[in-house]
């Protein structure tokens, strides 16, 4: 071969080389994604789980109906269930398949704008609650704020997407004017699935015109909330079906159109129509009076509605709300008249003062009428009805004192174990610290072997020795500032868990 053939052949060669270098550097690129890919999965868990239980874990890191209530106008990417579909593709094909993460949607329609693109809307939300499957649905739809109120959205669109998945919701709750919920034409459909519903009216009205008929043909609507400026006498319901309601009252008919209500929370205020003798109520078992909403710059407590009910069958009383305006002549009237034999009853009573001796003690005298049935106690007292309970021969199962003021541990302790002796839960928070630490001094029986320690083993030992749960902290306080103890009559010990 002559010598430029020799040449050609080299350069050939060195060519051939080159091609394979570079073939051999990215095959070494290759290996080193597909070793990371092998190390990742091997260090991950949540890669290595089935795809069932991946699902499983997916679904409890959807926010609660009230967080998505609250959140902002718009669900974030970086917010389950979208988050999900970010990560990688087997997280992202698990989540397209798990119909639980797509079963609620909120949207707002003050943020969409008037000349948004017809159908866009609606494909998004055919597009999440498709993935839904043939799971119920909870929808939360509405104008929010007030500035939004010149951008309406146009009312036939919205009245097609409700009625277009009336069939399958479950919850629904619509926060608009009154006269955007007339618009929505929700008596002539039928919501066959529907439990909850709850109406918000965004903007303050007055009482003027005819009610709007609501849900007539939702046979399985048994739980109402009515928010802001929403009144019962706003709407026609079939309130007859109604288990549970939760909002305003303008007036106490409701206790009359609703025999079946179990559960009622209140708001009243001074302008509460009340009826000339009371009302009986022959199911409700809990009623709780709420502060109705008004000034944001001062709470308002609710009008006492005890005199005008009478509910034989009410077992749970919260007038928590009531901080300054308790009545306990109200109560123990309200108890007698009807009949009710209460076992939770929930209290603030902040300004009670111990009664000279001899005097008549009203709240006394009150919690005496309940010692017989009282088996739950939760209450916000001033430091002299905090003491005043604490020796008050009262057959409890649990006391729950919350804002406590500061009492000495000792007195605490002996009056636990002297007053109130089939006690087994007790929690305590006071607004101070706790000081579990200290040093305290108890001679009794229970304590022979050790009449000086600290609070905290006094505690522990009346946990184990009266099988008691126990509770100690304090409000906003750090881990280190709070402990629990559990004890059983089988001497199961004490956990302490700080």
């Amino acid at each position: 071969m002559s010598t430029a053939d020799l040449r050609a052949e080299l350069t050939q060669l060195d060519a051939q080389i080159c091609e394979l270098k570079r073939a051999l550097v990215a095959t070494e690129c290759q290996r080193a994604v597909v070793h990371q890919q092998l190390r990742e999965i091997a260090t991950s868990p949540f890669l290595t789980l089935p795809a069932e239980i991946t699902a499983l874990i997916f679904t409890h890191c959807l926010p609660t109906i009230d967080k998505l209530r609250n959140s902002g106008p718009w669900t974030k990417f970086k917010d389950p269930p979208l988050v999900f579909l970010a990560v990688c593709r087997a997280w992202r094909d698990i989540a397209l398949t798990t119909p639980d993460l797509w079963s609620e949607l909120r949207l707002r329609f003050d943020h969409i704008p008037q000349d948004e693109e017809p159908a866009h809307l609606e494909t998004h939300i055919h597009q999440w609650l498709g993935r839904a499957g043939h799971r119920p649905l909870s929808l939360i739809m509405g104008q929010y704020q007030w500035q939004y109120w010149d951008f309406d959205f146009p009312i036939a669109r919205m009245r097609d997407i409700i009625h277009f998945y009336a069939p399958r919701i479950a919850c629904l709750e619509l926060y608009w004017p009154r006269d955007h919920i007339r618009d929505l034409a929700l008596d002539t459909v039928a919501f066959p699935m529907l439990r909850h519903a709850c109406i918000t009216n965004i903007r303050r009205i007055s009482s003027a015109g005819d009610p709007v008929e609501v849900f007539g043909m939702a046979p399985k609507l048994t739980q109402l909330t009515l928010g802001d400026m929403a009144l019962p006498s706003f709407y026609v319901f079939p309130a007859f079906q109604f288990t549970k309601f939760q909002g305003h009252l303008d007036g106490l008919e409701l206790f009359v159109l609703a025999p079946n209500l179990i559960e009622a929370d209140c708001r009243t205020d001074e302008d509460c129509r009340v009826p000339s003798s009371p009302i009986t109520h022959a199911r409700l078992q809990s009623l709780t009076l709420s502060s109705p909403r008004g000034d944001p710059h001062r709470v308002l407590e609710p009008r006492d509605i005890l005199p005008y009910l009478n509910l034989p069958e009410l077992r749970t009383l919260d007038i928590s709300a009531q901080r300054t305006t308790a009545n306990p002549t109200s109560i123990s009237q309200f108890v007698h008249r009807s009949g009710a034999r209460l076992r939770t009853l929930v209290l603030a009573v902040k300004y009670y003062h111990a009664q000279p001796q001899g005097a008549s003690d009203e709240w006394k005298d009150c919690l005496g009428r309940l010692r017989n049935t009282l088996q739950h106690l939760i209450v916000s007292p001033s430091e002299a009805f905090f003491k005043m309970i604490l020796r008050s021969y009262l057959t409890l199962e649990s006391l729950t004192i919350y804002e406590a003021p500061q009492i000495p541990y000792d007195d605490l302790i002996r009056q636990l174990i002297l007053r109130i002796p089939h006690l087994k839960s007790f929690h305590i928070s006071f607004q101070a610290g706790v000081f579990l630490e200290d040093e305290v001094s108890i001679a009794m029986p229970m304590f022979v072997d050790r009449p000086k320690d600290t609070a905290r083993s006094f505690l522990a030992q009346l946990a184990k020795n009266a099988g008691m749960r126990i509770q100690i902290d304090s409000n906003g306080s750090k881990k280190t500032n709070r402990v629990k103890l559990i004890g059983s009559t089988q001497s199961r010990g004490t956990n302490p868990d700080a």
